[in-house]
């Protein structure tokens, strides 16, 4: 998973393109990078390893299923990030619009 580990949650972006992966151990670094389309292949690849949602209908179906449940604090994190992750790179990636990784 290179694309999905090189990039930092506060000051990273994933671009709709077919790139390689940047990332700098150097502090002068402003931004890392990645591909959204292999972040999209690479997050698709874990979920049907996992037996988790891969398609659009199916991710907002659990999301939907994990948001109203009134047993969400004994759900997983983990997999609220995946959904939330993917889906939002699908977005982007549909919308040819680079996806931002913020705190």
């Amino acid at each position: 998973m290179p694309h999905l580990l090189a990039v930092e949650p506060w000051l990273g972006v994933y671009l709709p393109k077919h790139i390689e992966p940047k990332q700098d151990e150097d502090e002068n670094t402003l931004l890392d990078y990645g591909s959204l389309f292999s972040l999209v292949d690479e997050l698709e690849s874990f979920g049907l390893i996992c037996s988790l949602p891969t398609r659009d209908e199916e991710i907002q179906l659990e999301y939907e299923l994990f948001t109203q449940s009134s047993e969400i604090a004994s759900r997983s994190a983990s997999l609220l990030t995946y959904l939330q992750l993917l889906l939002t790179a699908q977005i982007a990636l549909q919308q040819n619009l680079p996806l931002w990784i913020i705190k």
